[in-house]
């Protein structure tokens, strides 16, 4: 919408509004706004940066580097994006800054899609320092996350894994320092309670059902280091302890109503 048009470009417009959202256009119309000519836009909206990236790279899986046969390697596409200022101090809604990342195989025998990751944020809080270049955001934040491997018929010893982080919520604390020499630091460490999750397991199986599902705790660790916006170089750490609810008693086989 823009309320300074006339002519033809103002009637196209309030058009293409009807046509995405006809009760506001309805609205605008009942109000006399479709036609009223005014020194502003009128549908000013705070800019949100928004960054949308790809990349295209070798990705492997190994358990065990000096046994050169326990390793795969793929062709691998990265997609992300990131939504809003992390350390904004406008964040004061749900979902005011999100992330999402999904990882996928090209040419090999693992999943299509690897890996699906989200974290959006519920509330945060600035803290305040002492010097102007360092920033410090403690959040409380949503968390989803899910890695699939599949075995590797050329390297069998190499073990696939399955993990689901589906439901979970936990604080996390941002910290980020910019220097006069256009390098910035940046780091999040982030503690959540995982209230519905899954793993694969051995124990328990019905039918081609290789997992279970559980509950537990995560824990993960971010480091970013950037220079003049040109180059990045990225540290990140996830661990996922994820307790059965219902398992496999190995003193009673017959038994599979234990918890584990």
């Amino acid at each position: 919408m823009d309320d300074h048009s006339v002519g033809s470009e103002r009637f196209l417009r309030e058009a293409l509004v009807f046509l995405v959202s006809p009760v506001r256009e309805l609205n605008r119309l009942i109000r006399g706004e479709a036609w009223n000519y005014r020194t502003t836009q009128g549908n000013a909206v705070p800019a949100t940066p928004i960054v949308f990236y790809s990349t295209i790279g070798d990705r492997f899986i190994a358990e065990n580097m000096k046994e050169k046969l326990k390793y795969s390697d793929m062709v691998c596409i990265d997609l992300g994006l990131t939504y809003g200022d992390s350390y904004d101090l406008e964040n004061d809604r749900p979902y005011d800054f999100f992330l999402l990342r999904m990882e996928g195989n090209l040419f090999s025998e693992q999943p299509t899609i690897s890996s699906v990751n989200a974290l959006g944020l519920v509330h945060s809080m600035k803290i305040n320092l002492q010097r102007p270049n360092l920033q410090m955001v403690l959040g409380l934040y949503l968390h989803f996350n899910y890695y699939q491997s599949n075995a590797d018929t050329s390297n069998v010893s190499l073990n696939p894994y399955k993990i689901s982080e589906a439901a979970s919520v936990g604080p996390g604390l941002l910290f980020r320092a910019k220097f006069k020499n256009h390098l910035t630091f940046s780091a999040s460490t982030n503690l959540s309670a995982i209230l519905l999750g899954g793993s694969q397991t051995d124990h328990f199986k019905i039918d081609n059902r290789d997992y279970n599902m559980g509950s537990g705790f995560s824990s993960k660790l971010n480091m970013e280091l950037q220079y003049n916006s040109k180059l990045n170089i990225l540290l990140n750490s996830e661990d996922y302890r994820i307790f059965s609810w219902v398992g496999f008693d190995p003193n009673n086989p017959n038994d599979i109503h234990s918890n584990v």
